[in-house]
């Protein structure tokens, strides 16, 4: 009965916002991207632009995914940060986790990009299902003179990626993966790395231009999982169970001190995302999420900070969490209560803020407050 008490919901869910999107690459951009691209491979290090290479070099997608070998991810991070150096750059944040190292920099007077370098490209929760080896010895070079993986090796990372992370796999990946498969010897080696790595998956049971129906994705994302856990409890040994508990740890840092933040916010008043933009750019984020919380209860807001709020943060996403203003104090106090940012009204009390000391004030048409002990990101 408690534990019911506790799983009922305290909240609603009000909006989601994804904050990235595709915009124009600036010519400075892109002679960093050949330059690091470059400077990689004179380096030995094999490094293809695993997606969102296609529109390059007018424009950019969410971010640029560069595949580094895991042995060489250290390396490869010195060596980006000195070109980000060399182009008059900016390192703006760090988001690490075990399967990749995301990094937002600004190139001059370009806005931020995004780039991730990717050292866990067929890899789910530590169990691996592809050899990074198989990625590295069969790239290409694009005309653009970047390096880039073999069709039938990004239609089966985008395929898998799609379905075994979470099951969001659309029809226009459909018709993507149809264009990457189109030639026979492409579509036959795809075929070939689903039969080896997902034997009980496989034959697939719709086709890529289908645009399949929720619970067909959702029972053959389980296939999947469950044949690759199969797979992993066959050849299980020290190696593949520290791959497992490398992935968690990462899992439990990114909990404990998650990239992401959140706002405590008046609900009377008529805010959105776009007011934080005086305190970062909201590109920071992979998404905003805004929640309309409810309850009274310390023990209910402890549940909801650590089941939803922290949750989401590890994500690395911005949350804004409106209360009545009457509860923003309480809140406030309550364990795990304090806020990156507070927005109120401008002739709200903030005595319970002030008192803190912790926090510091923007003149703008709403008040914000902001957490002034900020952690660097690097």
């Amino acid at each position: 009965m408690f534990a019911n008490w506790l799983r009922r919901e305290s909240f609603q869910t009000t909006g989601i916002k994804k904050v990235s999107g595709d915009r124009k690459l600036f010519p400075e951009e892109w002679y960093f991207i050949l330059a690091l691209v470059g400077a990689l491979k004179e380096s030995g290090i094999v490094c293809p632009i695993l997606r969102n290479y296609e529109t390059l070099p007018d424009r950019v997608g969410n971010d640029i995914d560069v595949f580094i070998p895991r042995s060489e991810l250290k390396r490869a991070e010195g060596i980006f940060k000195k070109h980000v150096s060399l182009h008059s750059g900016v390192l703006v944040k760090k988001y690490q986790k075990d399967t990749f190292m995301a990094w937002w920099v600004r190139i001059g007077n370009a806005p931020l990009l995004h780039i991730d370098l990717f050292n866990g490209a067929f890899f789910w929760r530590g169990r691996c299902f592809e050899l990074d080896e198989s990625v590295s010895e069969t790239t290409r070079e694009h005309s653009l003179g970047i390096t880039v993986p073999r069709p039938s090796h990004q239609a089966f990372s985008m395929f898998i990626t799609s379905l075994i992370w979470g099951g969001f796999y659309k029809s226009k990946y459909g018709t993507e993966i149809c264009q990457l498969l189109s030639d026979k010897e492409e579509l036959r080696y795809f075929n070939g790395m689903m039969k080896t790595n997902f034997p009980k998956a496989f034959p697939i049971p719709f086709d890529f231009v289908e645009s399949p129906d929720a619970r067909l994705i959702k029972e053959y994302t389980k296939n999947l999982r469950g044949n690759l856990k199969w797979r992993w409890l066959r050849k299980c040994n020290l190696i593949e169970m520290y791959r497992v508990m490398r992935f968690w740890w990462w899992e439990i840092l990114s909990l404990w001190n998650p990239s992401g933040r959140w706002c405590l916010v008046d609900d009377s008043m008529d805010v959105s995302e776009d007011n934080l933009l005086i305190s970062d750019p909201l590109n920071l984020y992979g998404a905003v999420l805004e929640y309309s919380y409810q309850k009274e209860s310390a023990l209910s807001w402890i549940w909801f900070r650590l089941r939803h709020l922290q949750r989401r943060m590890a994500r690395n996403e911005l949350i804004l969490v409106k209360v009545p203003l009457k509860k923003i104090a309480k809140i406030f106090d309550q364990v795990g209560g304090y806020p990156d940012f507070i927005m109120i009204g401008n002739n709200a009390d903030t005595e319970f803020i002030s008192k803190n000391g912790a926090y510091f004030q923007y003149s703008t048409e709403h008040t914000v407050w902001e957490k002034s002990e900020r952690k660097r990101a690097y």
